[in-house]
């Protein structure tokens, strides 16, 4: 990845965090997406502080015109894009079935929000800063998902529909106008699980 330029939403996360650390330290160029200002900006100091190249801009993955301001700036600075990692997401309480609850107990507002945040909060991303890849004929996208796709996890019902979409799209494969785009997909379980093993030598369930 050295001099690689990648582009991470939800950056500022606990994920994102990990993983911008990681890339910086490896010598890539890493775009820090994220519409928490204050933890964005702060990763973004932590990491110069440290020698990499970072940026830190402020986004909404949901609002097609801030991405598109977004996309305007990376390639002003970088003039390519070779990575995207689509790692915003989340749930909220609304979205769930406690255990003491059915599915006639959901909120479907909530239930909207969730799904439009973990599908279309790809989707928009992806349709904007692609563009580059196409042009350069090569890239990669990296969609984090979640073991809720393939199975009920906590009940989590509008997160597991919508990563339920890229679970099945990714086995598809997607040809653009002019190159071949590969979409390789990470789950947030298998991704726990292997960092428990590794660190405590225990297999941890997790959802």
């Amino acid at each position: 990845v050295q001099d690689k330029v990648i582009v991470i939403t939800g950056a500022a996360g606990v994920l994102g965090t990990s993983m911008v650390h990681h890339f910086a330290e490896q010598g890539a160029k890493v775009v820090i997406l994220d519409r928490n200002e204050e933890a964005g900006r702060r990763l973004e100091e932590e990491v110069k502080a440290e020698g990499g190249e970072v940026m830190f801009l402020y986004t909404d993955v949901l609002d097609k015109q801030v991405l598109e301001g977004n996309y305007t700036e990376i390639m002003a600075r970088y003039g390519r894009i070779d990575e995207l990692i689509n790692g915003a997401g989340g749930n909220m309480a609304g979205a769930t079935i406690a255990p003491d609850k059915t599915i006639f107990d959901l909120d479907i507002e909530a239930v909207r929000k969730v799904v439009d945040l973990n599908l279309f909060g790809i989707i928009l991303p992806t349709m904007t800063f692609t563009r580059a890849m196409i042009e350069q004929k090569q890239g990669s996208i990296i969609n984090i998902s979640s073991e809720s796709a393939i199975r009920p996890l906590t009940r989590v019902a509008g997160y597991g529909v919508a990563k339920k979409f890229f679970e099945k799209s990714r086995r598809k494969r997607l040809t653009a106008r002019r190159g071949r785009d590969k979409f390789p997909l990470l789950r947030r379980g298998e991704i726990l699980a292997a960092r428990s093993e590794k660190n405590f030598g225990v297999r941890k369930k997790s959802c």
